[in-house]
């Protein structure tokens, strides 16, 4: 992606708790940046690529826009790395990552997630646990101002193949 793509076009939308879907009896563990920080002023989308490891296979990378039609297999011991690919970074962005598990699997878990958590790293790794879609964003924030932002959905399931 050319610099100029990752400004502002056709962003995600960020979660936000007024459009969240029910967490039935689930514990709200969810953290909302709209709630964390005062002041959002995305000036740059950040595109996120997705490293798959599973046990017996070669690690395979699934570009963003590949992971919207494809669903992850889930096999024991699998992870899932997302990678921030934007050639937007500056070091004083600090980096937030947020993994939110949706659906009925999540919620009868009661493992719905979505902390913010700053862990500063350009890369997150998550085990894969159970079907269900689910998504990751990440924010870079500068003076306490959330500029940069990305999200992807993350389709966990059943399948043979990647």
């Amino acid at each position: 992606m050319k610099d100029d793509e990752c400004k502002l076009k056709n962003i995600p939308r960020m979660s936000q708790r007024r459009f969240r879907g029910s967490i039935g009896r689930s514990d709200d563990t969810e953290e909302f940046a709209t709630e964390k920080w005062d002041n959002i002023k995305i000036d740059h989308y950040i595109e996120i690529e997705t490293k798959v490891s599973i046990p017996g296979f070669v690690e395979k990378t699934i570009p963003q826009f590949i992971s919207k039609f494809t669903r992850i297999p889930i096999k024991d011991n699998s992870t899932i790395k997302f990678i921030i690919k934007s050639p937007y970074n500056n070091e004083k962005t600090k980096w937030f990552w947020k993994v939110r598990n949706v659906g009925d699997i999540a919620i009868s878990k009661n493992m719905i997630r979505g902390q913010i958590i700053n862990d500063n790293s350009l890369t997150h790794v998550e085990p894969i646990n159970f079907s269900g879609n689910h998504f990751v964003e990440i924010y870079g924030v500068k003076n306490n101002i959330v500029c940069a932002f990305g999200r992807l959905e993350v389709k966990l399931g059943d399948v043979k193949n990647i």
